[in-house]
């Protein structure tokens, strides 16, 4: 169950505990899961999706992942964040 983003995220979203045991006492945290958890949701369902809402989705991946000490991922996710929309999905407009 914990392989899937989604349901992670979802749990996330809806356990303080859960966020508090895997990221620390990192307030933002509900904001950023929220923020994935749109962007997640809008690609998923082929709506279009903005370089802004890449960008956003990136960095709160970003700081969700630092918050839980993922260094290896934390630096894939800000090696795609610097260069920018060529690495981003094609339907980024």
């Amino acid at each position: 169950m914990l392989s899937d983003p989604q349901k992670l995220l979802r749990l996330l979203k809806l356990s303080r505990r859960l966020r508090a045991e895997l990221c620390g006492n990192d307030d933002d945290v509900y904001e950023h899961v929220v923020v994935l958890l749109a962007v997640r949701g809008t690609w998923a369902h082929g709506d279009p999706i903005s370089r802004r809402d890449v960008d956003g989705a990136l960095a709160s991946a970003e700081r969700l992942l630092c918050a839980a000490g993922a260094t290896k991922a934390v630096d894939q996710v800000a090696t795609l964040r610097w260069r920018g929309p060529t690495e981003w999905p094609k339907d980024a407009a």
